[in-house]
């Protein structure tokens, strides 16, 4: 019965769809895709039963290991199903309005359809508007506009104050309609009184700027169209913000040209930043990651995981702090907090609608008519795409360990790479499949340490 029991531990165990192993500094893990946990396992008493040494092994059990042992053993056996949590819908309503295509800088990786000239107009938008908030979805608590995300907000300031006028400033209007919040970012080279004037308003605070770290780097992906780099104006800006009270977090494009994340982060952290993203840059632009570039990425990565066990030990939890939006700690963050995360993003839980009133499921698909949903004039047409989008949904995605912690690619970079949103982007995959073993890694550290997660998600 014992060593029965035993064989059915090792070859659950082996189930490389289900678990992954981690060397700990003390102890053998696996980390359970099944249950979402991980469990502990003497790393001498599992290589004697892969010989098959059952009895001696039995012999020298001592009584705490021989309790892990049939603990798991008891466990694997009661989560035999992979338990799928059901997204719960969101009682807020998110919507992105482009305002234009307009911007001043000509960036290296910029997605924006630049062909497109039409700009937006305020009949245009409050019609958008009010579709979100009649048809879409009646009677959410809050509706989340975000605007500009294809253009520069300071350039659309206008169209913007227009907006909050109407819908967001009149006490009157309050009333009568629903809570409304507008957001959007910026990417600090035009920043005026003015402006600042209708952030605060907005209550937009913090605020996300476009800066891609280094001087050196940042005026490589981000010039002017008369090929100037914009480092120096944001900068500037970036002092203002913050004397006039706007706190500010960091949003990066990590490209091929400088895969060097923690010198990034020092000097995102020297700027007095609150928060940072760092984005790997899409696929299809000459600064992209492939197969022949993304081993100097991971390494990076790792550079950043070492710095982080160094300074925890020491009590120091600003890396922590800084990167709490950031993709290198999403899969730690998603395990500590007992989450499953089972799709990417929110594909097709917000609407996208472009100047034309047409609407898309993501930003990255506007102007694309395969995915264009419909209009804000005759409403959406779902038999349009077939949204299996759950990280289950995708073939290869769904038979690994780490698709709870990862929940899948993203659906442009796969459609962009493989021509189908629903497959999986291989360098995304390699990614995140690597941040995904050195959030576990870092939370065997954790565990092992004796450092508290209590104390530290208090800390965030």
């Amino acid at each position: 019965m014992i060593v029965d029991e035993l064989k059915t531990v090792l070859s659950v165990l082996d189930d490389e769809n289900r678990f992954f192993r981690i060397e700990g500094e003390k102890t053998l893990w696996f980390y359970d895709s099944f249950t979402h946990s991980l469990y502990t396992a003497d790393s001498y008493v599992i290589k004697e039963l892969k010989r098959g040494s059952h009895g001696g092994v039995l012999l020298n059990l001592s009584i705490d290991e021989s309790f892990k042992l049939f603990s798991l053993s008891r466990t694997l056996q009661n989560s035999k199903k992979d338990i799928i949590p059901e997204l719960k819908s969101d009682k807020k309503c998110f919507a992105m309005i482009n305002t234009s295509n307009r911007c001043n800088l000509n960036c290296l990786y910029c997605y924006r359809n630049r062909k497109d000239s039409e700009i937006n107009t305020y009949k245009t938008i409050k019609s958008s508007m009010d579709y979100v908030i009649e048809h879409y979805k009646p009677g959410a608590s809050e509706y989340v506009f975000s605007f500009s995300m294809t253009s520069e907000s300071s350039v659309d300031l206008g169209l913007l104050k227009q907006i909050l006028n109407e819908y967001c400033d009149s006490p009157l209007i309050r009333k009568e309609k629903p809570f409304i919040t507008m957001w959007f970012m910026t990417n600090g080279t035009c920043v005026k009184k003015e402006f600042i004037d209708f952030v605060k308003k907005c209550k937009i605070n913090p605020l996300w700027v476009s800066i891609d770290g280094p001087q050196k780097i940042h005026d490589y992906n981000r010039k002017y169209r008369n090929g100037k780099g914009s480092y120096s104006e944001v900068i500037n800006n970036i002092k203002e913000f913050q004397r006039n009270g706007i706190n500010l977090k960091a949003s990066v494009v990590l490209t091929s040209r400088f895969p060097k994340p923690l010198e990034i982060i020092n000097h995102i952290l020297s700027l007095g930043f609150v928060s940072m993203s760092m984005t790997p840059v899409r696929p299809g632009t000459e600064c992209s990651f492939n197969d022949n570039n993304i081993v100097a990425l991971l390494e990076g990565y790792d550079e950043v995981f070492e710095e982080l066990k160094i300074t925890v030990l020491n009590g120091d939890y600003k890396l922590f702090k800084i990167l709490r939006e950031d993709m290198i700690l999403s899969s730690f963050y998603t395990f500590v907090k007992r989450i499953k995360k089972i799709k990417r993003c929110a594909f097709d839980e917000q609407l996208v609608i472009d100047s034309k009133g047409n609407i898309y499921p993501c930003l990255y698909f506007t102007g694309n008519k395969d995915f264009c949903l419909g209009n804000i004039k005759n409403g959406i047409d779902y038999r349009k795409i077939d949204f299996d989008i759950y990280v289950t949904h995708k073939e290869k995605c769904s038979l690994c360990w780490a698709r709870y912690l990862c929940g899948g690619t993203c659906f442009y970079s796969s459609y962009k790479t493989c021509g189908n949103y629903k497959a999986t982007d291989p360098i995304e995959c390699k990614i995140k499949k690597h941040l995904a073993i050195r959030c576990l890694q870092l939370v065997v550290f954790f565990k092992e340490h004796n450092i508290s997660f209590e104390s530290f998600l208090f800390e965030q």
